[in-house]
């Protein structure tokens, strides 16, 4: 089993079809066909069931993917790392990021960044909270930047920047909700959208324990959406209310076709954590005055009227 073949087996189960996997490779779909097939009967394991022209996971299917996904990633923050060495003798800082925060905070924080003659140049990457703890303790990367909280301590943290999972929904099903909606009419109104095994999830399922809601009535039973792009054209386009990242819906996306239901507010706070306590500190600072400037600027009160 060898890298090549992990990266084919990832596409073809991410795809669903050989023939996916090879446009989106750039190779035949003879030449993944092949490689899949010598790899199961190098193993004498069964990966894919074939059904008409599209593929199925097996058991075993699935659990290689979980470790060739991991395998991947790992060798390409590798790649990211030793690139960092490239600059010598003034190494460049790696950064491993939440997805969110990589997608939606830290391009425009890290271009404004990059003029400062008191902070080396950063890369950055993104990964789960999970794995992003873990590259920081091995000192695979210098810094971490998630949502999660606080609770390592070996670990320096420092709150970079807020941001808050609010609903939005299409104006006529948010105006359901009237001015004084409360947490109860949520199993009312729902089944309510938002990005599932992620790491924002988590935040979800709290604001629902903690409200005594009942999952079942507010979780779509078939919409398991795993990015928030894809809760946003759920909800722009379909019957249900979702969960988006306020950054997301009114900076960056401007949501033209949705409309924010406050009531239902969760907060979130991003870390910057990592064992480096000089550097972060200067870091943190840097970060979160360049994500202050990204915050939409409150609408101008129209100018009196004269006479």
């Amino acid at each position: 089993m060898n890298l090549e073949q992990l990266k084919i087996f990832v596409a073809a189960a991410h795809h669903g079809s050989f023939t996916l996997a090879a446009a989106s490779l750039g190779l035949t779909q003879s030449a993944i066909s092949i490689s899949m097939r010598k790899l199961e009967e190098a193993h004498d394991v069964v990966f894919f069931n074939r059904v008409g022209n599209g593929l199925s996971l097996t058991e075993a299917g699935r659990a290689l993917l979980t470790e060739a996904e991991r395998i991947l990633a790992d060798v390409e923050l590798t790649v990211a790392r030793i690139g960092t060495y490239r600059y010598a003798p003034k190494r460049r800082l790696l950064i491993a990021c939440s997805r969110n925060a990589y997608d939606h905070w830290m391009p425009a924080v890290i271009a404004n960044l990059q003029s400062r003659k008191d902070l080396p140049q950063i890369d950055i990457t993104a990964g789960s909270s999970n794995d992003i703890t873990s590259w920081v303790m091995r000192g695979t990367v210098d810094f971490g930047l998630t949502e999660a909280t606080p609770g390592h301590s070996s670990m320096r943290y420092w709150a970079v920047f807020d941001d808050c999972l609010r609903l939005y929904a299409r104006r006529e099903i948010a105006e359901r909700f009237g001015s004084d909606a409360s947490w109860p009419l949520l199993e009312d109104i729902g089944p309510v959208l938002w990005e599932c095994a992620g790491d924002l999830e988590p935040f979800v399922l709290n604001a629902i324990k903690k409200n005594r809601l009942r999952e079942q009535r507010i979780r779509h039973s078939s919409l398991a959406l795993r990015s928030l792009s894809a809760v946003y054209s759920a909800v722009a386009t379909g019957r249900h209310a979702g969960y988006l990242t306020k950054r997301l819906a009114e900076g960056y996306m401007g949501a033209p076709h949705i409309s924010a239901i406050p009531a239902f507010d969760i907060p979130i706070q991003y870390w910057l954590f990592g064992p480096h306590e000089g550097l972060g500190r200067i870091l943190s600072d840097a970060i979160r005055d360049e994500a202050q400037k990204l915050e939409p600027s409150p609408p101008k009160e129209p100018a009196p009227q004269a006479g």
